[in-house]
């Protein structure tokens, strides 16, 4: 019974950290300026409710392999995708997306994460890991949050990978107390990032980001100079790993043919 009431108290006390820090930050974000006829009250309760109902699903991201997973036969699979975690999160985070993607068609493979993502040498081991773990042709890769970023570092030196998509990546640095540090806007690493890409070479990027992101300040951080940006409405932080909308537009992007040397 102590094991059993230890164990929901783990579980929970995530859960109210993440919908304290969204309720604190949720009125700087833009959805009440948007005047699509709704309360704002209403749209920030809403907010809260799917980012606690979120961050539940991603604690509970280990059971997920209980659950038979969709097969794809060789005959559909479409490219191969390389998920990158984010490090501060289990790698069981985003369970859901890698169902998805897997039941859509795509091979997809976990790599892990990059404790120093400010050296040449942990970006280069990473990426070696993830070429060693896909089969022949061209890679994409997925990042979420600060995974973003280092999926921007791999892409910038390496040809094989030749479009990357990002969720909720704070390109531009924020200044959210829970993310600073290594992303502050005016840190070395953000710099750093900036810096080597897009110089090294070319390649397709998509951004995906939400203004009400209460864990990015300010939300359009998130923007991805010279990439296909995306920006949805009133979806949390977390809940972008869940929502059924933004799975639509990562498909259809991920689907969409590669642009050309002379559009990128």
């Amino acid at each position: 019974m102590i094991a059993l009431l230890f164990s929901v108290a783990l579980l929970l006390i995530p859960i109210l950290l993440i919908g304290i820090n969204t309720a604190i930050h949720w009125p700087r974000t833009q959805p009440r300026k948007r005047g699509h006829g709704k309360v704002p009250g209403l749209l920030s309760m809403r907010a809260l409710i799917d980012e606690v109902v979120a961050t539940a699903l991603l604690l509970l991201g280990p059971l997920s392999t209980l659950v038979p997973a969709r097969s794809t036969t060789a005959a559909n699979r479409r490219a191969t995708i390389a998920l990158i975690p984010e490090r501060r999160l289990p790698k069981s985070a985003t369970w859901l997306l890698q169902r998805r993607l897997r039941g859509a068609g795509w091979n997809v493979v976990g790599s892990s994460k990059v404790k120093n993502p400010g050296t040449s040498e942990a970006i280069d081991h990473l990426a070696t890991e993830i070429s060693e773990k896909c089969p022949p042709g061209p890679i994409t890769l997925i990042g979420f949050g600060r995974a973003g970023l280092i999926a921007r570092q791999i892409a910038s030196k390496y040809n094989r990978f030749e479009r990357i998509l990002t969720l909720a990546t704070p390109h531009q640095g924020t200044f959210a107390k829970s993310l600073t540090g290594d992303v502050h806007p005016k840190s070395a690493y953000i710099s750093l990032v900036n810096e080597a890409d897009p110089r090294q070479r070319k390649f397709d990027g998509i951004a995906l980001y939400s203004d009400g992101d209460a864990w990015l300040d300010p939300t359009d951080g998130a923007y991805y100079p010279g990439a296909f940006n995306i920006e949805v409405h009133g979806v949390g932080h977390f809940s972008l790993l869940f929502s059924d909308q933004v799975f639509r537009y990562i498909a259809e992007n991920l689907e969409a043919d590669l642009p050309s040397e002379d559009t990128l």
